[in-house]
């Protein structure tokens, strides 16, 4: 689960960015000036201000980034009781953005920007729960945060709860992760898809339906997913939707491989190596396993020892 929320602090600072971009631009005002404007409010003791100033400090707009300074100016507009500093400066320290990681203080200012009704750091906190990164492991607290943000329209929130009810073993929570993981593939979140095709493919919570597994698998890929590539390339290459289509299966490792799905380039590097669904490629095949093995897959790295 916590590969789709890696590196959130990059997309924090697009929005920022054009954020920052709309209030000063827009308005035709200097922006360097406004950012000197901002820092002297922030100093006076407006918290919005301390926000807004670190926000440009954080995505270069108006001068050059700082983002260890922008780091004590979004404290400033947390303690200033600015939620979303409060979330952003928890990003800067979950990832080591501006400074050293802190993941105790991280999750610590999840939970407050949670408090302030920051959907994101609800998420956030459930995936620090669940880990039990920063803290202990709570999986029930982290359903609790999932749900928070679920509720407040944050798609990865219904993904997070999906996944700790399909792994619960509770068949009454497996119909409810059913709904979740289709709610965040409907939503466009496609992991979404991929865990709703798999609880369709093993038949939790609810009917066996290979067919439709293969559909949400399919349309998962098509959005980038690589676990969606990897499982609708495995049904095709083992012929569990009717006859074995290497072709069809190779075109899916590549899929699988190119969103970084470790498995993938195993297995589309053993079918280059082989011949199988396409041309043969040895030297191909050795770039695929090796790429597979620096991605954590223990059987390639055994294969080019």
């Amino acid at each position: 689960m916590t590969k789709i929320f890696n590196n959130r602090y990059s997309v924090i600072v697009a929005i920022i960015f054009l954020t920052s971009c709309l209030i000063f631009s827009a308005n035709g005002r200097d922006i360097f000036k406004s950012r000197t404007q901002l820092q002297t409010k922030c100093k006076s003791g407006n918290a919005q201000a301390c926000f807004d100033y670190a926000s440009m400090l954080a995505s270069g707009q108006g001068g050059k980034a700082d983002k260890a300074k922008a780091r004590t100016f979004f404290d400033k507009a947390c303690t200033g009781k600015i939620a979303k500093g409060c979330y952003i400066l928890a990003v800067m320290l979950d990832e080591g953005e501006g400074g050293k990681a802190d993941k105790v203080k991280a999750r610590g200012l999840y939970e407050k920007s949670c408090a302030g009704k920051v959907a994101d750091g609800c998420v956030d906190l459930g995936v620090m729960l669940s880990n039990g990164a920063g803290g202990e492991r709570d999986d029930k607290k982290a359903a609790e945060m999932f749900q928070k943000g679920c509720d407040g329209g944050e798609l990865l929130g219904c993904y997070g709860l999906a996944t700790i009810y399909s792994n619960s073993g509770d068949k009454k929570k497996a119909v409810e992760a059913r709904t979740f993981f289709e709610k965040t593939c409907d939503g466009g979140e496609y992991s979404g898809c991929s865990g709703l095709g798999s609880m369709f493919y093993r038949g939790e919570g609810g009917e066996k339906d290979l067919e439709k597994s293969l559909r949400l698998f399919e349309k998962a890929c098509r959005g980038g997913d690589g676990m969606g590539c990897f499982n609708a390339a495995m049904i095709w290459h083992k012929g569990e939707a009717g006859a074995k289509k290497p072709i069809k299966a190779r075109n899916f490792f590549v899929n699988a491989c190119r969103a970084n799905h470790a498995k993938g380039c195993y297995n589309l590097g053993v079918m280059n190596y082989k011949g199988e669904g396409g041309a043969k490629d040895e030297k191909k095949a050795v770039e695929l396993i090796q790429k597979a093995c620096k991605l954590g897959d223990k059987k390639a790295c055994d294969k080019i020892k």
